[in-house]
């Protein structure tokens, strides 16, 4: 495993993740199933955070240490808190 220092978060994550959050948790309280990235700019909030992810973990896979980074198109966004669980909800764009 890599020691890993996050970069900044991309702007429109500190511009717009606790609007983000809160439409996540009122999705999630009408049990509507399904995680849908938010646009910015025309890209999705996944577009944005993939190349501050590829920095933060030096182009490798933060559960295997892999290098399934280098096409970043087909690169899953793990989270450590699953966005999924009533745990972590509130934690899915941190």
């Amino acid at each position: 495993m890599r020691k890993q220092s996050r970069p900044p978060a991309p702007l429109p994550f500190e511009e717009k993740s606790d609007q983000w959050t809160k439409q996540w948790l009122n999705i999630r309280a009408q049990n509507v199933s399904g995680f849908t990235w938010y646009t910015v700019g025309g890209k999705t909030a996944r577009q944005w955070a993939l190349p501050a992810l590829h920095v933060m973990n030096q182009g490798h896979c933060s559960f295997c240490d892999a290098f399934p980074l280098e096409d970043r198109s087909k690169t899953p966004v793990g989270h450590f808190r699953p966005k999924g669980h009533d745990r972590f909800a509130h934690l899915a764009f941190e």
